[in-house]
C-alpha cells in the first residue's frame, strides 16, 4: 500500500466537531496510529464556541501534511454540513466519517481498504462498539447494540442501524454529486441510511482480520 504522503492518501478520515476541544486529540491521534500509514485527516469544526477549533489547527501545525483543519462560517446545528465540507476538501481515494468523541481500532482502515479493494465495493461499513463508563466507580462496558455481524456483501438494513454512524468508508469517487442531508445527524439512527447516493455493492471486513 502506498505510504508516500506527497502522493494522494488511500483514506481522508473527515472528523467533524462542536464544542469538544476535550476529546478532539484522542480521536485525531486514533487516525494517526492507524497501521495504515497513508492516512490524512481532515478536521471539520462546526462553528464551535470553545476551543475546539484551536486545538484543530494546533494538531494541523504539529501534524503538517497529514492534519488539516477546516471551519465553517456558521454553525448548521447537524452533521451533514461539516461532514460534506470534509468530502469536498478530502484528497484521498476513500473517505472514512469519524466524530471527535469516537476513536478508530488501530487495524481500521486497512481493514476496511482491503475490503473493499478486494471486493470492488463502492461502500465498507464497519461495527461500532459502544463503551460506557459508569462515573461513579469508573467500571467499563461495551457491546453492539441492534447490530448483528453477518459474512459477506451486506445490504441496507434497519435492524442494523448503528453500524451507519461514523464507520463508513467511501470510494471518493462515488460521493460525486451526493451528499449528505444537512438535517441527518450522525447518531445511530436509520435514518442515517438515507446518506449519499445507493451503492453499487456494500461490504464489511470478515472477522478474524489482521
Amino acid at each position: 500500500m502506498n505510504t508516500d504522503l506527497r502522493q494522494p492518501p488511500d483514506i481522508s478520515v473527515v472528523v467533524i466537531v462542536y464544542n469538544d476541544e476535550t476529546r478532539l486529540p484522542t480521536a485525531v491521534r486514533s487516525v494517526l496510529e492507524q497501521t495504515l500509514r497513508n492516512v490524512e485527516v481532515v478536521i471539520v469544526d462546526d462553528r464551535s464556541t470553545d476551543g475546539s477549533y484551536e486545538v484543530a489547527r494546533g494538531l494541523a501545525a504539529e501534524h503538517p501534511g497529514r492534519v488539516r483543519a477546516f471551519r465553517l462560517d456558521e454553525n448548521s446545528g447537524g452533521c451533514g454540513a461539516p461532514r460534506n465540507h470534509g468530502i469536498a476538501q478530502a484528497r484521498g481515494t476513500y473517505v472514512l466519517f469519524l466524530d471527535s468523541d469516537d476513536v478508530l481500532e488501530r487495524n481500521a482502515c486497512r481493514n476496511m481498504l482491503e475490503a473493499a479493494e478486494t471486493t470492488g465495493a463502492d461502500l465498507v461499513s464497519g461495527l461500532c462498539v459502544r463503551v460506557h463508563v459508569d462515573s461513579r466507580s469508573g467500571k467499563r462496558s461495551s457491546g453492539t447494540p441492534g447490530c448483528t455481524r453477518a459474512p459477506g456483501p451486506l445490504s441496507r438494513s434497519p435492524s442494523c442501524p448503528t453500524c451507519w454512524s461514523s464507520t463508513r468508508c467511501r470510494r471518493t469517487s462515488a460521493t460525486a454529486g451526493s451528499s449528505w442531508s444537512s438535517r441527518v445527524c450522525g447518531s445511530p439512527s436509520g435514518s442515517t441510511t438515507r446518506t449519499c447516493s445507493s451503492p453499487r455493492r456494500l461490504t464489511r471486513p470478515h472477522d478474524g482480520s489482521p
